[in-house]
C-alpha cells in the first residue's frame, strides 16, 4: 500500500513540507503548543531528506542526554514504522543510534551536557546534513547553538537545521527574544493541537486542554496554544507585534511624537505613533535610539523620519535641548509632568484596544513594552505601582500622547 505524506503530517504542515523539500530555507524553527506534532513531523523530514540523499546523517540534540531515548529517538522509531521502513534500519542504544543497513546512513544522538562528546564527532560515511536541537529553549542560548553548529554543519554547504520547542511563558527568555529578531535565512512556524485532526490526539490529552482552558487560561494559551505569556506580571496585554504597512499609516488622521532625553548611560528616544480614533488603536510605526546621541546627531536622525504637521512633545528637564531641536527646525513642546501624569498616560495606554508595534521599524518599543512587567516585593507580592525602568520608548510614548489628545 502506498504511503501518503498528508497521512503522516497534520495539514498545516503541507506547504511547510514543500519548502523543506524545495531547499527553499535551512534554518527551520518550530513553535508551538503541546501535541501540535512538531517533532513527528521533523522525524518524517529527517528520514525522507535522507532517503533523497543517501550520504546525508543526522545528529539530534538534547540539553540533557538522558532524556533523549524517551523522547526524540522514540519518535525516531514511530516516523520509520509509519514509513514502512523498519527493515532497513538497526536500532541501537549504546550508544544510542540508529543505522541505515544498506547505505550505512546514521542518527546520531546526544546531550550537550556531555559536550565532549561533540568536539571530535565526524560523519562515519558522507556528512552531516541534518541537526535538529530537541526542547531548543533549554540551551543556554545562541552563542552555544552556533558553536555546536560550526561543529557540525562544516561538512556539507547547505545542512538543515530543525529548532523544535514549546515558548516559555517569561517575555524576556532568551529564546522569545532570538525570534522576535527577523533574519532572512530562516523560516518560523508555529502550530497548536488544533490544527490536527481530533482522531489523532488522545482524548485525555483534548480533555486535560479543555480543563485547562475552563480553570486555568493564561496557562493554557501558554502550554497548548504555544503563546507568550508573561508571568501574569505584563503591564501591557494589548500588545500587537506585526509589519504597520505604509498604506495603514497613510490611512491615520491623527499622530504624535514624543522623545525621552537620553545620552551616556540612559539612550534617546524618538518615537512617531498614529492613533485610530473609532477603534482606539495606538500604532507605534518609528523611532531613533540609541546612546551617545549629542543632540545635533539626534536632529538629523529625527529630521529624516519627522512628520511636519506633527509637534514633538519632550520630557521638560531639559528645556535647553527642547530649544535646540526648535533652533533646527523642529517644534519641539515641553511635555510638563504634573504629579500623576505618568500614572495617568500608563493606563492610557493600557486601555487602548491594541497597541500595535512594528518590530522591524521599532524593534527597541517592540522589546520595552513586551518586557515591561510589575515588580514583586520581597512577599511575593505584586506591587501596584508601574516600574521605572527600561521603558524609554514608553516614557517617549506617554510624552507623544499630549500631542494625540488635543485631537480626540
Amino acid at each position: 500500500m502506498e504511503i501518503k505524506i498528508t497521512d503522516l503530517i497534520a495539514p498545516n504542515f503541507y506547504e511547510l513540507h514543500n519548502i523543506i523539500k524545495n531547499e527553499e530555507y535551512f534554518n527551520i524553527w518550530l513553535t508551538g503548543g503541546r501535541n501540535s506534532l512538531k517533532s513527528s513531523f521533523v522525524s518524517i523530514e529527517i528520514i525522507l531528506g535522507m532517503a533523497r540523499d543517501e550520504k546525508a546523517n543526522a545528529v539530534v540534540l538534547r540539553k540533557v542526554g538522558k532524556y533523549l531515548k524517551d523522547s526524540v529517538y522514540n519518535t525516531f522509531i514511530w516516523a520509520i514504522d509509519k514509513l514502512g521502513l523498519t527493515p532497513y534500519y538497526i536500532f541501537l542504544k549504546s550508544p544510542l543510534k540508529i543505522v541505515n543497513r544498506f547505505t550505512g546512513q546514521t542518527i546520531s544522538f546526544f546531550g550537550l551536557d556531555e559536550p565532549l562528546n561533540l568536539k571530535s564527532i565526524k560523519s562515519e560515511k558522507g556528512y552531516f546534513r541534518f541537526i535538529w536541537y530537541e526542547e531548543v529553549n533549554q540551551f543556554d542560548g545562541m552563542p552555544e547553538i552556533r558553536s555546536v553548529n560550526l561543529s557540525l554543519g562544516r561538512e556539507h554547504d547547505k545542512p538543515y537545521f530543525f529548532y523544535t520547542y514549546n515558548p516559555p511563558p517569561e517575555t524576556d527568555h532568551w529564546i522569545n527574544e532570538e525570534i522576535a529578531i527577523k533574519k532572512d535565512n530562516r523560516i518560523i512556524h508555529h502550530s497548536t493541537y488544533l490544527e490536527v485532526p481530533k482522531e489523532w490526539i488522545k482524548q485525555n490529552i483534548l480533555l486535560e486542554a479543555k480543563e485547562l482552558k475552563k480553570y486555568h487560561p493564561l496557562q493554557y494559551e501558554n502550554e497548548f496554544l504555544g503563546k507568550v505569556t508573561g508571568r501574569g506580571l505584563n503591564v501591557f496585554n494589548n500588545i500587537e507585534s506585526r509589519i504597520i504597512t505604509d498604506t495603514e499609516i497613510n490611512n491615520l488622521r491623527i499622530f504624535g511624537e514624543g522623545i525621552d532625553w537620553g545620552y551616556s548611560v540612559d539612550p534617546f528616544a524618538w518615537v512617531a505613533v498614529g492613533y485610530n480614533r473609532k477603534y482606539k488603536d495606538l500604532y507605534i510605526f518609528d523611532e531613533v535610539y540609541g546612546v551617545g546621541f549629542s543632540n545635533p546627531v539626534a536632529i538629523q536622525l529625527v529630521k529624516a523620519k519627522h512628520r511636519n504637521q506633527c509637534v514633538i512633545k519632550a520630557d521638560d528637564e531639559e528645556p535647553k535641548s527642547i530649544d535646540e531641536f526648535c533652533d533646527a527646525g523642529l517644534e519641539t513642546e515641553r511635555a510638563r509632568k504634573p504629579a500623576g501624569s505618568r500614572h495617568y498616560y500608563l493606563k492610557w495606554l493600557q486601555g487602548c484596544r491594541k497597541i500595535i508595534i512594528d518590530p522591524e521599524r521599532c524593534p527597541n518599543a517592540d522589546r520595552e513594552f513586551r518586557k515591561y512587567q510589575y515588580v514583586m516585593d520581597k512577599a511575593g507580592r505584586v506591587k501596584s505601582e508601574y516600574p521605572d525602568k527600561d521603558n524609554h520608548t514608553i516614557d517617549a510614548v506617554c510624552y507623544s500622547i499630549r500631542e494625540i489628545e488635543t485631537y480626540i
